[in-house]
């Protein structure tokens, strides 16, 4: 939660959207603005607190970057709460000492791809831990690359100083449209569903370096000359981000054809000697073939008042566990039948709410 209430605090703008990143040097020095020595921690906290604190975080005289300490806990995490409790004002008053350091430059570029990642990372996070401003900055997010970053049926790469260029490539059209799909399943709007699909529908990957865009419109087949298929390269090492060619394989809720399942098993049997031999590097595969297998995927339907006690607790109920091959879908039948087909057919029992599950992806399909 502290990793979102950063990037909240420190890389959001006010619009909603998410910046670049943050410059690591200021004053002519990396890091400086982020790291301490016990005098200055003692300066601000006093002498038996700032002790505490330099024990608890690592913060020793002889340093462990350049002379001074980054604050970590790498001797394990804090499991004993009043600790936790005892520690976070002496946190809040460091986080205020360091505010009046020369901050690290802000770059204030809006890029589509890296907005659909913190898009989903927030639904998630907004889905295990009930914190609203998490669904907040995420939805302010998506309104914003959806407003500014689409032109046309296509999307773009960047924006920044009230203008955004570059016609869209793979990773933004994944992360987006996965981002938007999270969104739909954590706030349950349906124009969230409706757009992830929408940006989906592209071309599985670029046919040649010249030819970067990937159209939201439904994917043609065209033949290739050899050239550009040799231009177009695939690497089987893990990637330190999701790929987005895995990623744009994974079919959810509403669009489950058999020409996005057969790519993705085209992808999970080339990566699936290294992804036995280092399973946490490939998280997003493993997690796409769950998807692409079917026979796994969990689907769970809630229908009653969204403000109800009992459909609050059937969804916390449902996202209380993670399931790699899971969705969610809600509906109130007072505001009419849903057209989903995982929502079709779904009422109350005996006026409450109530769920309905399958381990099949069957009625899923359009």
């Amino acid at each position: 939660m502290e990793t979102l209430d950063f990037v909240r605090r420190e890389l959001t703008s006010p619009e909603g959207p998410l910046y670049a990143s943050l410059d690591a040097d200021s004053e002519g020095h990396e890091g400086i603005f982020y790291t301490w020595t016990p005098d200055e921690v003692k300066a601000v906290l006093g002498p038996e607190n700032g002790a505490l604190f330099c024990a608890t975080y690592g913060i020793a005289p002889s340093g462990n970057f350049e002379g001074k300490s980054i604050p970590n806990l790498l001797g394990g995490p804090l499991a004993d709460d009043a600790m936790v409790a005892k520690l976070a004002p002496m946190k809040a008053k460091l986080l205020a000492a360091r505010g009046k350091r020369v901050r690290p430059a802000t770059d204030d570029k809006v890029l589509t791809a890296w907005n659909g990642l913190m898009i989903s990372a927030f639904a998630k996070a907004y889905d295990a831990f009930g914190r609203e401003d998490d669904l907040k900055s995420a939805r302010a997010a998506a309104d914003f690359v959806l407003g500014h970053l689409v032109k046309g049926d296509r999307l773009l790469v960047s924006f920044r100083s009230g203008k955004a260029h570059l016609n869209a490539y793979l990773d933004d059209y994944a992360f987006l449209g996965r981002g938007l799909v999270d969104l739909y399943e954590s706030g349950f709007d349906r124009r969230d569903l409706d757009r992830g699909a929408a940006i989906r529908a592209h071309r599985s990957s670029p046919a040649s370096p010249t030819d970067t865009e990937a159209s939201i419109s439904p994917p043609t087949t065209t033949r290739r000359s050899s050239r550009a298929r040799a231009a177009r390269t695939t690497t089987r090492s893990p990637p330190a981000r999701p790929s987005p060619r895995r990623l744009s394989c994974v079919w959810r809720c509403t669009w489950t054809t058999r020409r996005f399942v057969r790519p993705a098993w085209r992808r999970w049997r080339r990566s699936r000697p290294m992804a036995d031999r280092v399973p946490p590097a490939f998280a997003s595969l493993l997690n796409a073939s769950a998807y692409a297998d079917r026979k796994d995927v969990v689907e769970i339907a809630v229908a009653g008042p969204r403000d109800a006690a009992g459909t609050r607790a059937l969804l916390a109920a449902a996202r209380a566990r993670y399931v790699p091959a899971r969705v969610i879908g809600w509906f109130d039948p007072a505001a009419g039948a849903s057209d989903l087909p995982l929502l079709k057919g779904k009422t109350l029992s005996a006026g409450s709410p109530r769920p309905t599950s399958a381990a099949t992806t069957r009625a899923m399909r359009r």
